[in-house]
């Protein structure tokens, strides 16, 4: 199912003055997409991938998924849609600290009501993700590389329709990048739409488009070409 973003604004007051924070934006994201946001630090890409992912509510504009308009989803509505259709994973560390490895990519299968265990499948992540041998240890023992594998892995444990990654590759080294960026990259290839903000150039090559967000408005880079993705009201 496509996501399709529409004329998305989020606006702020600073005094008396308006403030845009995203300006406006239209975009459609496909399924299998592997979606580069870049852009200097304050262009709004955060605030973008937050009001997908229903953490923040815009101004006026829709985001809509399969026909539904997820803006206008009330904040427990909003809840069980962001837990069962889109996996998150931060820019900083989010691994609880009194749950090992296994039980932390369990926690969003928990979050909802949902039949069976989510024991098997939390494992089958993290072999996939490389760590399974890490099961049993605490975030505390983990490197960065394996604590944002943990982040993956548990990004996936409740089948996403799409996965926003917000800085994957931040303070990592070029070999654990090039890891984490591959496990994005095979996410993208089995459907699953992936959205990633970043500042590391290398890891642009991984995607299959690039968007570019300036001062709240975002254009598209195709070639060597630019095209606006946005229209101004």
């Amino acid at each position: 199912m496509a996501l399709e973003v529409r004329s998305l604004t989020k606006e702020y007051i600073r005094g008396r003055v308006a403030f845009q924070a995203v300006n406006n934006v239209s975009f459609v994201v496909q399924p299998g997409d592997f979606v580069n946001i870049i852009g200097r630090s304050g262009s709004g890409k955060s605030t973008l991938v937050n009001m997908i992912a229903c953490l923040l509510t815009p101004t006026k504009g829709s985001i809509e998924i399969d026909g539904l308009n997820i803006v206008s989803l009330k904040d427990k509505e909003a809840s069980a849609y962001r837990n069962s259709k889109i996996g998150y994973i931060s820019q900083g560390q989010s691994t609880l600290a009194s749950l090992n490895v296994l039980d932390n990519v369990r926690v969003p299968f928990h979050l909802s009501k949902r039949e069976g265990t989510s024991k098997e499948a939390a494992f089958s992540l993290l072999e996939q993700t490389g760590i399974s041998h890490l099961a049993a240890a605490f975030p505390k023992h983990l490197s960065g590389g394996e604590l944002k594998r943990v982040a993956i892995a548990r990004a996936l444990i409740n089948h996403p329709d799409y996965v926003i990654a917000d800085e994957p590759t931040s303070d990592l080294d070029v070999q654990t990048t090039a890891e984490i960026m591959e496990l994005l990259k095979n996410i993208a290839e089995t459907g699953t739409a992936v959205m990633m903000i970043t500042h590391d150039m290398e890891a642009l090559g991984y995607g299959s488009r690039t968007f570019v967000m300036d001062a709240g408005i975002l254009t598209e880079c195709a070639g060597n070409r630019v095209y606006i993705s946005h229209k101004r009201g």
